[in-house]
């Protein structure tokens, strides 16, 4: 059996959060076998069987993490996997294979606003018994159902009556907290919280120790992955998009965890603060068919119909 102590590593948080960029960035280091949400179906089954508490045996789960961690060591120094949904197995993880976790955090309006337009909670959840672990939900894929995670009992009646934002803003507290929560039960050295705003070179740097390699990646490559933004998608809403209620709800779910990570969250300030949206691109001109050419359109289609 493959010695994983002090060469296993992974990159958790709520998913918007940098995760994917950490990945790419680790990809380029000889050293690193690094992927990004390697089995989603296994990792979101063990995130749902967390969450919920639920009387499952999460043996085969860890199975199949050791059989991917084996691969990447056989080549490699260091096994990395960036996941989201691994947020929840942190415990697990550091128990069965000695690794260690860098906790991505984002500023939670751009984290709400990115979830948003990825369709989050964008149906309501059918829930019978708020006590229960939530069942099969139509419309969402299973890995899905396994990651969108809720609260449970009373707690499950004011969060269903929530604004989307709202929801949102519940599961950036909420995830973050939890992961939180793992790390005080394990070594100071095992862990790191990072915001993605800080992460410049240096930093990416000073990850590379933690992980336990040398860097390699100089900064003009770095600042070249930086700007090819690895994961990120178009802005579809902003703060200055949310109605009262959703600015109500998100400064109540995020103020106190925000606080403490030092981010701002009144949503006056973050709305003020947003850059107007860039116009639309224009259409590529070879796109449009000019008059001449939509004429021979229509002739080849009279040709057509008539012969």
């Amino acid at each position: 059996m493959t010695d994983t102590n002090n060469r296993v590593a992974f990159a958790i948080g709520t998913g918007r959060c940098g995760t994917h960029f950490i990945a790419k960035i680790f990809e380029h280091e000889p050293e690193v076998a690094a992927t990004h949400e390697r089995y989603p179906m296994a990792e979101t089954l063990e995130r749902y069987r967390t969450w919920y508490e639920l009387p499952i045996d999460g043996e085969g789960f860890v199975e199949r993490m050791r059989r991917g961690i084996d691969e990447d060591l056989a080549s490699h120094r260091v096994s990395f996997e960036a996941s989201a949904y691994l947020s929840l197995s942190v415990r697990t993880l550091h128990e069965r294979f000695g690794a260690r976790f860098i906790l991505m955090v984002r500023r939670p309006d751009r984290v709400v606003n990115s979830l948003w337009g990825k369709g989050w909670y964008e149906q309501p959840f059918t829930q019978g018994d708020p006590d229960l672990a939530l069942g099969y939900q139509d419309g969402l894929r299973p890995h899905h159902t396994f990651s969108r995670i809720a609260p449970r009992g009373a707690e499950f009646e004011r969060w269903r009556e929530m604004t989307r934002i709202g929801r949102l803003a519940w599961f950036w507290a909420a995830l973050n907290r939890a992961v939180i929560a793992q790390f005080e039960h394990l070594p100071s050295a095992a862990w790191r919280l990072v915001r993605l705003e800080d992460v410049d070179y240096d930093a990416y740097r000073d990850l590379a120790h933690f992980i336990g390699i040398e860097p390699t990646l100089g900064r003009s490559a770095y600042d070249a992955l930086v700007r090819s933004k690895p994961g990120q998608r178009p802005r579809s809403h902003r703060v200055s998009d949310w109605t009262r209620q959703d600015r109500a709800e998100f400064e109540a779910e995020v103020g106190p965890l925000a606080e403490e990570l030092g981010y701002r969250y009144e949503t006056a300030d973050l709305a003020a603060a947003e850059p107007p949206l860039p116009p639309p691109a224009p259409e590529p001109p070879s796109a449009r068919p000019s008059a001449g050419q939509r004429a021979r359109q229509v002739l080849g289609c009279l040709k057509r119909a008539l012969t």
